[in-house]
């Protein structure tokens, strides 16, 4: 069997054994009989570490913070931010307290730019080969810690999942337009790259350094495709410019990157994508027709869904501004996609370093959330998801990303199987048909 020929009925039964499973579990471990499934989640969007690589041990995770105040996390992907803010000490962003010197773990505030920190798979990696069976089913590993603008990527993915046989599940969360992370990675534009003959991409003026018709990302998705990974994909609704102390300066609703996206999916139409927050963020406020946009990608892309990650996000949801598509419109939407979205925290479990006046001479360090902080989080939307049939909710909760990723996990190691034998050190390069 390989990872193009998947027995449904064997997936279901999979599904359905480990939802029993969870039951059990919650039942043997509480007093009280059956839990709600209303308080059953499944977390497709939990950063365990921070722009400083500084995180949590799967297994604390596993044991502190995916069961507490009634609440289970069934399953959780585990997604390390693969960006490394840069400390530069010329620039002084930091400051002392006690004995320690504590310099950026955020990508808001300093100046310096931001590269690629691709040994934090490997880090995650060799953690989850070291966990118990009963963890290991829960967590779902993500491939980080590449450049999607570089070609190489796709053999970055290839050795990843090669060297550690049994452990990830997809890739990402990675980005390519996201308001200031975008602007602020280390490297060239596109501009100063591409050759005279090559034609300026059409999202990639202005000094941009990332572009959706990128010849990499045509490779990339085609690489999960045919491994048969799950991908977490940030890109933005549309255009804004941020300053690196994280001000607004300009918004561009009105360039949108949606045919960017459907160009994207083009490439590798069977691929599973999750689109990051319905494309919103800090700064990418709804527009009124925010949720048609988004149904404009989701019906060119059938193979896609989308998360409702992120806090700031689901105010907009919970508490719309005036011109911001309203609570019903949303409710509406999920309704009619119900199969497509997928509940996430977006938590960055390793909280950022708090500085004091600039250039800073306090600071207030970060540390590890604790976990009724973060089991505040999954609480926000509840009381929203109860307000759609018990079904559905349930789905958004965690059932669909139960059938997303048991579906990876089982054709990703149909593709170790049959890749076993692939030379790490000579990953053929891609060739263009």
């Amino acid at each position: 069997m390989t990872c193009h020929h998947i027995n449904a009925k064997a997936l279901a039964a999979s599904g359905l054994a480990l939802f029993a499973a969870v039951q059990s579990s919650v039942m043997a471990q509480s007093p009280e009989p059956r839990l709600d499934t209303s308080q059953l989640y499944a977390d497709v969007h939990f950063h365990a570490s921070n722009y400083a690589m500084q995180g949590i041990s799967l297994k604390e995770y596993a044991e502190r913070y995916m069961s507490a105040n009634r609440q289970q996390i069934v399953r959780s992907t585990i997604m390390p931010i693969p960006l490394q803010q840069r400390w530069d000490g010329f620039e002084q962003y930091q400051a002392q307290s006690g004995d320690q010197m504590y310099g950026p773990n955020y990508y808001i505030g300093p100046k310096a730019d931001l590269y690629y920190y691709s040994f934090v798979d490997a880090m995650f990696a060799r953690e989850y080969e070291r966990l118990p069976p009963q963890y290991q089913e829960k967590l779902d590993v993500m491939i980080t810690a590449f450049n999607p603008m570089d070609v190489y990527a796709s053999q970055h993915i290839k050795r990843a999942v090669l060297s550690f046989p049994g452990v990830f599940a997809g890739v990402g969360e990675f980005t390519i337009h996201k308001e200031l992370v975008s602007s602020k990675l280390a490297g060239e534009t596109v501009e100063q790259t591409k050759a005279p003959s090559v034609p300026l991409p059409p999202d990639a003026g202005d000094g941009s350094k990332v572009s959706l018709y990128s010849e990499s990302l045509e490779y990339l998705f085609k690489t999960i495709e045919e491994i048969g990974l799950v991908a977490i994909l940030h890109n933005d609704m549309y255009r804004v410019e941020v300053n690196y102390q994280g001000e607004l300066e300009h918004s561009y609703p009105d360039q949108d990157y949606v045919d960017g996206l459907k160009h994207v999916c083009g490439h590798a139409p069977k691929a599973k994508v999750v689109w990051a927050h319905t494309g919103l963020g800090r700064f990418v406020k709804p527009t009124s027709d925010h949720i048609m946009r988004v149904k404009k990608v989701l019906d060119a892309c059938p193979s896609w869904s989308t998360d409702i990650s992120w806090d700031l996000v689901q105010d907009y949801m919970l508490n719309p501004e005036l011109g911001m598509p309203s609570r019903q419109d949303w409710l509406n939407f999920f309704n009619e996609y119900q199969n497509r979205i997928l509940w996430g925290s977006d938590v960055v479990i390793f909280t950022r370093n708090r500085f004091e006046s600039a250039p800073p001479t306090s600071v207030t360090p970060g540390g590890l959330m604790e976990p009724a902080q973060y089991h505040a989080d999954l609480s926000k939307m509840r009381e929203f998801l109860d307000e759609l049939p018990v079904a559905i909710g349930n789905k958004i909760r965690y059932e669909n990303y139960l059938g997303l990723f048991n579906r990876a996990k089982f054709s990703v190691r149909a593709w170790e199987r049959e890749n076993a034998d692939l030379n790490i050190w000579d990953i053929p390069t891609p060739v263009r048909p």
